[in-house]
């Protein structure tokens, strides 16, 4: 297995289920109210540790409840987390409404929002042990950049989850070597909709214009675009039922973060990524649906054939 650094954003999650998304103004009944360990970079993180990943997670929480709770959610996942300060002031929190599957997230960066260049250089051991360093937007994108360099610089691949969308730097692209997007971010990126899979397939044709590294772009129940041998492919999305598909995005990298270790087809490597992220939105929450290796290896038992 491949050394893991994820660098970015730690939430804890206050989730909601409901028959219905309310309108402006209006109050609607919920119902399941969990507060959850989250956040895009803590659940990448721990869904690689889960899959067998050496993994360490670098970034910080504030000095309330939810910071003490947040890192013990990833030690126990299996993450190194003597890298992740506590600092004065609130941590992340992300308010997420949950009807049918579907989820929609409002988002207080805390402490995610005070990561600095600084902080993520002095911190170069990490990067030279790292064989891969993942990163996305949920923390400043000055940090973000740093990141990237001081992993390039270490001989470290970068992979990049452009979440939630922002313009993405030149620099920054020119030191990905891995670009993982929803069909959301790309369309952000590619300036055109993303709303059935003929278009998927022209906008990651127009993405991969811009940026030379390997794109991943995942449609949700539609599966995940990816190249191989020159060949755009799809792979399909395994058929389960959707309960909540928060985590569904960070689990799917995670799982290319644990499957791509230069032994299996990349065929393989994305139908396990595929395979984790199927079972993680059968299961309510981000951080606690994340699955085992066990579990995977499990499902693909029941579901390759």
């Amino acid at each position: 297995m491949k050394n893991i650094l994820v660098v970015g954003s730690m939430n804890m999650d206050l989730v909601m289920q409901t028959d219905q998304f309310p309108k402006p103004g209006e109050t609607r009944a919920g119902f399941g109210f969990s507060a959850v360990p989250g956040g895009k970079g803590a659940n990448q993180a721990a869904a690689a540790a889960k899959l067998g990943c050496p993994t360490y997670m670098l970034g910080g929480v504030g000095n309330d409840a939810y910071g003490e709770i947040l890192k013990e959610h990833l030690s126990a996942c299996g993450v190194m987390t003597d890298r992740i300060w506590k600092e004065d002031g609130s941590s992340g929190v992300a308010v997420i409404t949950v009807c049918g599957g579907e989820n929609e997230i409002l988002l207080d960066a805390g402490a995610n929002g005070r990561v600095t260049p600084e902080r993520i250089s002095a911190c170069s051991d990490l990067f030279a042990w790292a064989d891969r360093v993942v990163l996305q937007f949920e923390i400043p994108m000055d940090a973000v950049i740093r990141g990237a360099e001081m992993a390039k610089a270490a001989g470290a691949e970068v992979v990049l989850n452009p979440a939630p969308f922002r313009e993405i730097p030149v620099s920054l692209l020119k030191n990905t070597d891995w670009l993982v997007l929803n069909e959301t971010e790309a369309a952000e990126m590619g300036k055109m909709p993303v709303t059935q899979l003929e278009e998927a397939a022209a906008c990651m044709e127009k993405i991969e214009e811009q940026f030379s590294g390997r794109v991943f772009l995942t449609l949700g129940k539609e599966g995940c675009l990816y190249r191989e041998d020159g060949m755009l492919r799809r792979m399909p999305a395994f058929p389960v039922r959707a309960v909540d598909t928060t985590a569904a995005g960070d689990c799917f990298i995670g799982g290319l973060c644990a499957a791509m270790d230069g032994e299996r087809p990349l065929f393989a490597a994305v139908q396990y990524a595929a395979a984790a992220s199927a079972v993680t939105v059968s299961r309510m929450g981000a951080g606690s649906s994340l699955p085992s290796r066990e579990e995977v290896d499990e499902f693909l038992k029941k579901n390759k054939g």
